[in-house]
């Protein structure tokens, strides 16, 4: 007859004793798994230009071609960092920065020359003659961050 209370008992302790070892484990589980904060996720925002200031022209020797430009760029947008890459061209509407020359004009290769915070000035010039002076009407500035 003991041994049959002491067999019951244990079968009532047993499940018992189970579910609290299963959560305990599980606790100190979760308890060890920190995950650092990202930046990961998806998401939108404001995407913003850059206000083209300082304009200055520098003529070939008949002064018939502007060999070189240079200008600064501002974020339009508080908060936005600096140009990092820049590309001019005169006349047509232009490929942006990845594609071939554009049309309408030579393409001018532009190279940083100063940051103040987040204004930076640039000089780019053109590897041919350059854009002819007359025809020049719109000089076209594609940045990136």
């Amino acid at each position: 007859m003991r041994v049959k209370k002491m067999s019951r008992l244990v079968q009532f302790l047993l499940p018992i004793g189970g579910a609290v070892l299963l959560g305990g484990s599980a606790y100190a589980f979760m308890a060890t798994n920190n995950v650092p904060v990202s930046g990961a996720g998806q998401g939108q925002n404001t995407i913003s230009g850059y206000s083209v200031t300082d304009i200055h022209y520098t003529l070939g020797p008949q002064g018939q071609h502007i060999k070189q430009v240079s200008f600064s760029l501002t974020p339009m947008l508080d908060g936005a960092g600096a140009a990092t890459s820049a590309y001019a061209w005169f006349n047509g509407p232009g490929p942006g920065p990845l594609g071939p020359a554009p049309p309408g004009g030579p393409e001018y290769i532009c190279n940083l020359t100063a940051v103040n915070n987040v204004v930076t000035t640039w000089s780019c010039s053109t590897r041919g003659p350059g854009q002819s002076v007359q025809p020049a009407e719109t000089l076209n500035v594609s940045a990136a961050q």
